[in-house]
């Protein structure tokens, strides 16, 4: 009888301990899934398929989950916050996530709790997938970086834009240079897909991701944009 009722009580500590937002929304290029708070001692929930990215912390402390894959440009590093996909990296053999130094937070490795990444990253890389269904946390970016990159994710699969034609669909259209620079900052490349962008002469420009340029040419032809 006592032990019933101190699982009943444990249940009862957990229930109210537990703070869930069930109305995920996409404000400023960020989707903000339920956010989940935990006592210590409680089990912390780990990031489950499409909104559900767990928000753990004890003492205060924010934590970014990270882990790798092995893929055919190399190993690959991402990492999620609360909010969503934060960081990924490839072409190197330890990730620096140097993009993440804007957010507060610690770093902890952990398969479990970026699964869903991988598992679409998998996919791309292995001709199922063309396009990802992943919460994004682009909340260390500028304004004019983070309409670059929400630009940049409509172009489709197979096909190139231009820095100028990015430009001309922000309303910016003296703006190409900028929108290479915001580019070249783009913490979360695949997923959003700057490979994407070339130069008007068609040239492929430029590119921070990987290897350069050999990363670039190979994610175009992987996804059989014209060369």
């Amino acid at each position: 009888m006592a032990t019933r009722l101190a699982q009943a009580k444990s249940f009862q500590r957990i229930q109210a301990t537990t703070a869930i937002n069930k109305r995920s929304h996409f404000a400023g290029g960020v989707l903000t899934p339920p956010l989940f708070k935990y006592r210590k001692g409680d089990a912390c929930p780990l990031w489950k398929p499409h909104l559900t990215v767990p928000r753990c912390e004890q003492r205060g402390q924010r934590i970014i989950y990270w882990g790798e894959i092995t893929t055919p440009l190399g190993p690959l590093f991402a990492a999620v916050s609360d909010r969503g996909v934060c960081a990924v990296e490839f072409g190197r053999r330890k990730p620096k996530f140097s993009t993440l130094s804007k957010i507060p937070a610690r770093l902890a490795k952990n398969a479990r709790a970026v699964a869903p990444v991988m598992a679409q990253l998998r996919e791309y890389f292995t001709g199922q997938r063309s396009h990802f269904d992943l919460p994004v946390d682009l909340s260390s970016l500028t304004p004019f970086q983070l309409k670059v990159l929400t630009v940049t994710r409509q172009i489709p699969t197979g096909q190139t834009w231009s820095y100028q034609r990015v430009a001309q669909t922000m309303g910016r259209p003296k703006s190409s240079r900028a929108v290479g620079q915001a580019l070249g900052r783009n913490p979360i490349p695949i997923v959003i897909p700057c490979h994407r962008v070339i130069a008007s002469d068609g040239s492929l420009g430029g590119y921070s991701g990987g290897s350069g340029l050999k990363a670039k040419r190979w994610l175009l032809q992987h996804e059989g944009a014209p060369s």
